[in-house]
C-alpha cells in the first residue's frame, strides 16, 4: 500500500497521487493517523479495509463521541464523477434513521477533498464472525437476528433504497441496553456507488456472488427483492453454519443460484426445532424473484407465524405504521430536497424549506395528533433557535422521529390509538434521554390530542385533564419540567384507571446545589435506571419500574457518602416512596433521579 503524505489518501494501484502530483510512499505509517478530518474528527487507529476504502475510529475535537469514519481509496477519490456519486449515496444513506441501520452522520462535502463519511462506531462483532466462531446458531436466535434484518430492509426499502450487496459481514451485532443481537446493516447508501467502482475497476460483477440473486448475477433490474434473496442465504447460513450454495468458480457458482434448488435445511434442524423455517427460507431462495416475499414486512410475518405456526392475529388489532403514507413521502422528499442545501451551506434554505412542508403537515391535519404534535414541537423549538443551522437541525429530528416511528396495534379506539401513535414516535428521544425535547412534544401532543378529543362527549373529562396538564407543564418551563406532570397522566390515561384524571402528588426534594456536580459514574447509573424503568412503566407494570429505580437507588446510596447530595437526596426519596402505590413510588424515584442530573 501506498500513501500520499500531504493529503493522506491510501492508494492500492496507483504510484502519483493524482490530488497533489507527488510521488507516493510505501511504508507501514499511515499518514492519516492523528490528523483532523474536516475540522471535527481525529483519526486515532485503522480499524478495517474493504473495497471501498478504510475504516477508522475516531474522536471527535468538540464533542466527547467516538466515531467510525470510512475514507476512500485514492485510487477513486480525486475523481470527479467518483465524487458526485459519493455525495449522491452518502446523501441517501444519512437519510436511513433505522435502528437496524448503522447511522451515518456526516460526510465530506467539499470539491476535492479527501472523500469520508462519518458513521456511529459499533462495538461488537459482524454475523460473520459470529457464525465463524459458534456455528450454527439456535432456530429462535437466528430467526430473531433475521426478522431485525428485515426491518432494516423494510425501512430501506420502503425509501427506495436497495442494498445490492447484503452479506453476513456487512452485518454487525451489538448489545444495547442490555439488549444482545441487535442488528446494524453496514454499507447501506454507499453499496451501489461501491458496486459500480467494482464492476468498472476490477471486472467483478455487482454484488457478493455467494449472496447474489440470480437477476442480479445476469445484470438485470434489481429491487428490494434482491436483498430477500440474500436475506434467504443469510439466513440458511446462520442455520447450517454454511450458505447453500458453494463452488470454486464463479460460473459453476451462478449456475447453482439459477438452477440448482436449496439444500433442505429439515435434516439439519432438531425434530424439537422450528423446521417452518426452512419453508421461509425456500421461499426468500425463489429462483423468480416473483415468487419470493413482496416485502420484508412479509418474512417478518412469515418468520413468526413459523415460530408460532399455532397462534392467530384473529381478532387483535392490526398493527401498521402510525404515519400516513402521503405525510412520510412528503418527509422523505423534503429532506432529500433539504440535505444537499444544507450540506453546500445554505441552512437558512434548508430550514425555510424544512418549515413550509411540515407548516403544510400540520394545517392539512391528516395525521394522528400524535404525528401533528410533533411536527408542531419541531416547528416551535426550531422557532426559539439563534440560528438557522440549530433550527434545521430541530426540524430535521421532528422529522426522523415520525419516520422513524415504528408500526403499532391500531383500531382499539381514538384515546388508545392516539396514545400508542405518540408512545411510537417518541422512543427514540426517551432512549436517548432528551427529555428536554420530549417534554416539548408533550405538551403539544396533549393540546392537540385535547383538541381531538374535545368533540366526543365520552372524552370530555380526558380533554379537560390533557388541556389542564399541558397548560401546568407550559407554565412549570416546559422541556424536562413537563415530562413529571405528563408522563403519569399519560400512563393513567393508557392503563384506562379509575383514577387516570388524577396526578400523582409530588415530593418535596432537598434543593440542590448549582455549584454541585454529579459525577459521570452515578450519572451514567440514572440515565441506565430510566431507560430501562421508563418503557416498563409506559407498557402498565409500574411495579417493575419502581423495583428497578428503587435498586438502582439503594445502591447509589451504599456507594455515596453521608450528607453529599446523592446520599441526602436518594435516601429522602426511599423514604418517601416507602408504602406509596408502585406508580407513585417509581415518580418519586423518577423525580429524584431528574434532580440529580439537572445539576451542573
Amino acid at each position: 500500500m501506498r500513501y500520499c503524505e500531504r493529503c493522506g489518501a491510501a492508494f492500492r494501484f496507483a504510484k502519483t497521487c493524482p490530488r497533489d502530483g507527488v510521488p507516493l510512499v510505501a511504508g507501514a505509517v499511515d499518514p492519516l493517523l492523528g490528523r483532523v478530518l474536516g475540522g471535527r474528527y481525529r483519526i486515532l487507529d485503522r480499524i478495517g479495509a474493504g473495497g471501498m476504502g478504510q475504516v477508522y475510529r475516531a474522536a471527535h475535537t468538540r464533542i466527547a463521541c467516538v466515531f467510525a469514519v470510512k475514507v476512500v481509496w485514492g485510487d477513486f477519490a480525486y475523481d470527479p464523477q467518483m465524487q458526485i456519486r459519493f455525495l449522491r449515496e452518502a446523501e441517501v444513506a444519512s437519510c436511513l434513521q433505522s435502528r437496524h441501520i448503522v447511522r451515518v452522520v456526516d460526510f465530506a462535502e467539499e470539491a476535492g477533498s479527501l472523500p469520508y463519511f462519518v458513521m456511529e462506531y459499533l462495538d461488537g462483532p459482524t454475523l460473520y464472525d459470529v457464525v465463524a466462531r459458534s456455528g450454527p446458531l439456535a432456530p429462535p436466535r437466528a430467526a430473531e437476528i433475521a426478522m431485525r434484518i428485515a426491518r432494516g430492509l423494510s425501512h430501506a426499502h420502503e425509501r427506495g433504497v436497495v442494498h445490492r450487496d447484503l452479506k453476513p459481514e456487512n452485518i454487525v451485532l451489538v448489545t444495547e441496553e442490555d439488549e444482545p443481537d441487535i442488528v446494524k446493516i453496514l454499507d447501506f447508501g454507499v453499496a451501489r456507488m461501491r458496486d459500480e467502482e467494482r464492476l468498472t475497476g476490477f471486472g467483478v460483477t455487482v454484488g457478493t456472488p455467494m449472496y447474489m440473486a440470480p437477476e442480479q448475477l445476469a445484470a438485470g433490474e434489481l429491487d428490494g427483492r434482491a436483498d430477500l434473496y440474500a436475506l434467504g442465504i443469510v439466513l440458511f447460513e446462520m442455520l447450517s453454519g454454511a450458505p447453500p450454495f458453494t463452488a470454486r468458480g464463479l460460473q459453476e457458482l451462478a449456475r447453482q443460484h439459477m438452477q440448482q434448488p436449496p439444500p433442505s435445511l429439515r435434516s439439519r434442524l432438531a425434530p424439537t426445532d422450528t423446521v417452518l423455517l426452512d419453508d421461509v427460507v425456500r421461499r426468500l431462495l425463489a429462483k423468480d424473484a416473483n415468487d419470493r416475499p413482496a416485502s420484508a414486512k412479509d418474512v417478518i410475518d412469515a418468520i413468526q407465524r413459523a415460530l408460532a405456526p399455532g397462534s392467530s392475529s384473529h381478532g387483535t388489532p392490526s398493527r401498521r405504521s402510525p404515519i400516513p403514507s402521503a405525510i412520510s413521502a412528503d418527509l422523505q422528499t423534503v429532506i432529500l430536497q433539504g440535505a444537499p442545501r444544507y450540506n453546500a451551506g445554505d441552512h437558512a434554505g434548508c430550514y425555510a424549506l424544512y418549515r413550509s412542508v411540515a407548516e403544510r403537515i400540520v394545517g392539512a391535519g391528516a395525521g394522528l395528533a400524535a404525528v401533528d404534535a410533533r411536527l408542531r414541537a419541531a416547528l416551535s423549538r426550531a422557532a426559539t433557535r439563534q440560528s438557522p443551522t440549530d433550527a434545521a437541525w430541530e426540524m430535521r429530528y421532528g422529522f426522523d422521529d415520525v419516520l422513524s416511528a415504528p408500526a403499532i396495534p391500531l383500531g382499539q379506539g381514538a384515546l388508545i390509538d392516539e396514545l400508542a401513535a405518540y408512545g411510537s414516535v417518541v422512543q427514540g428521544r426517551e432512549t436517548q434521554g432528551q427529555f428536554e425535547v420530549v417534554g416539548d412534544y408533550q405538551i403539544a401532543f396533549a393540546r392537540a390530542l385535547a383538541a381531538r378529543l374535545r368533540s366526543d362527549p365520552q372524552y370530555a373529562a380526558q380533554a379537560l385533564a390533557l388541556e389542564d396538564a399541558a397548560k401546568r407543564a407550559s407554565d412549570a418551563g416546559g422541556g424536562q419540567q413537563a415530562v413529571h406532570i405528563l408522563d403519569p397522566l399519560f400512563a393513567r390515561l393508557r392503563s384506562g384507571a379509575d383514577t387516570a384524571l388524577a396526578v400523582p402528588p409530588r415530593p418535596s426534594l432537598p434543593p440542590l446545589s448549582a455549584s454541585f456536580a454529579v459525577s459521570d459514574g452515578v450519572r451514567h447509573a440514572l440515565v441506565r435506571a430510566i431507560r430501562a424503568g421508563a418503557p416498563v412503566y409506559d407498557n402498565g407494570q409500574p411495579d417493575v419500574c419502581e423495583r428497578i429505580y428503587r435498586q438502582v437507588a439503594s445502591e447509589l446510596v451504599a456507594q455515596a457518602v453521608d450528607g453529599d447530595p446523592v446520599s441526602t437526596t436518594l435516601r429522602r426519596a426511599l423514604n418517601d416512596a416507602t408504602g406509596r402505590p408502585p406508580a407513585e413510588a417509581a415518580w418519586v424515584f423518577r423525580r429524584a433521579f431528574d434532580a440529580l442530573l439537572a445539576t451542573s
